[in-house]
């Protein structure tokens, strides 16, 4: 999606004071936002179904995000969170970007 505007302020933390640091950065990370500091820079999936995070300024994928699988149903639920403006296509866009975005060894 060539200009995701739109996406960044639907999704912009600042409209969910509960999310977490964590989730902040995962999202930042997804949809090109810069969101924390240090900010993700690569994401994995562990073949035991991890997910795992290398930061601004690590080598290594150091930081334990949790399991894939609650990744995914958090995810879920914030794209298709009741009146954040975001398009069918939009939505459509973004259940398919953590695929994506995200290296998978499962």
């Amino acid at each position: 999606m060539a200009n995701n505007d739109n996406i960044k302020r639907a999704l912009h933390p600042s409209r969910f004071p509960g999310m977490s640091i964590k989730m902040r950065a995962i999202v930042g990370f997804i949809i090109g936002g810069n969101f924390t500091t240090p900010a993700i820079e690569q994401m994995i999936v562990t073949s035991d179904g991890i997910l795992m995070a290398r930061v601004t300024g690590d080598i290594g994928y150091n930081d334990l995000l949790g399991s894939v699988n609650d990744f995914k149903g958090n995810w879920n639920k914030l794209i298709h969170y009741p009146n954040l403006g975001l398009t069918a296509d939009e939505i459509k866009y973004l259940e398919e970007l953590p695929s994506v975005s995200i290296r998978n060894y499962e």
